[in-house]
């Protein structure tokens, strides 16, 4: 097993609450191919609905080092 493999990411599910530098990531609905989802400031209780592909938002968790802090957060 190579020491340089990192695990993969977790599949988005609904109600899943992400943590990046500086905010947190709150999952509101998953389509077929679309996320709806609120960015949140450390600073902020609330931020604005946003939508983006699954495969865009995997690719920004993943590059910015999410870690997943509550699996159902807010359902």
């Amino acid at each position: 097993m190579a020491s340089g493999l990192k695990k993969p990411l977790q599949s988005l599910v609904r109600g899943q609450l992400w943590k990046i530098p500086g905010a947190h990531i709150h999952i509101l609905r998953i389509g077929k191919m679309s996320v709806d989802y609120k960015m949140l400031s450390d600073f902020a209780l609330s931020g604005m609905r946003q939508t983006t592909t699954i495969k865009s938002m995997e690719v920004y968790l993943k590059t910015n080092a999410a870690k997943l802090t509550n699996a159902n957060y807010g359902c």
